[in-house]
Order: C-alpha cells, then sequence, then structure tokens
C-alpha cells in the first residue's frame, strides 16, 4: 500500500512472506526536486526483531530513473528483507501506467519488477 502525502511526499507499507516467516516493511519518499528523491525503507521479521534501514537517493532524468542506496541493519540474525550493503537500480517508465524496475542487492542479488498503475 502506498499513499501520497501531499504531491512530494509518500509513504508505504509492506507485508510479504507471511507464509514463510513474515516480513514487515515501511518506506518513505521525499522529492526534493523534479529531478532527486530522498528515499528510507525499514523492515522487520515477523518477531519485530532485525530491524534493518536504507536510506538511498534516486535521480529522476524522465523517463529513466538511476538509484543509490545502502542498506544496514541491527541483528544479521534475523530474516528482514533489507539485504546489507550497497544496492543500485535502474528504472525506465514506459508511457503513464508501466514502469519497469531493475536492482542488484535489493531484495535479492538480482531484482526485476513490472509495477502497472490502475
Amino acid at each position: 500500500m502506498i499513499a501520497s502525502i501531499n504531491t512530494s511526499t509518500h509513504w508505504g507499507l509492506q507485508a510479504f512472506n507471511i507464509l514463510g516467516g513474515g516480513v514487515f516493511g515501511t518506506g518513505f519518499s521525499y522529492n526534493v526536486s523534479n529531478e532527486a528523491t530522498l528515499v528510507v525503507d525499514a523492515a522487520v521479521d515477523r518477531g519485530m526483531r532485525g530491524l534493518a534501514l536504507k536510506p538511498g537517493i534516486v535521480g529522476n532524468l524522465k523517463p529513466v530513473q538511476l538509484a543509490l542506496s545502502y542498506g544496514f541493519r541491527d541483528d544479521n540474525s534475523s530474516t528482514s528483507a533489507i539485504l546489507n550493503g550497497f544496492s543500485f537500480g535502474f528504472g525506465w517508465e514506459i508511457g503513464q501506467t508501466a514502469h519497469w524496475q531493475f536492482y542488484y542487492n535489493e531484495l535479492s542479488a538480482l531484482y526485476l519488477a513490472l509495477t502497472v498503475r490502475i
């Protein structure tokens, strides 16, 4: 679920892998300008352990986006979905309704997604 607080601020919640242990996350983004967005993601496992944070910056070069972030956590024995270390992302907007995303070291070593707005 993603909510727009105003035109430059967005907040989201996510729950995934519920049957396999459960991870809960939240994210916040703020558009500093039309070309730059500051982001921070956080996640914990089902037992509310393993707080992980991943602050980053996104360059918006319409229709292309480039992202760089760094993840760290307080407990490496937990199953939080945010990976440690640097992440790099590339996005491509396809019209007004679709967005391809490719990330290295985000939710897994390689991550590819297609988001469709309805």
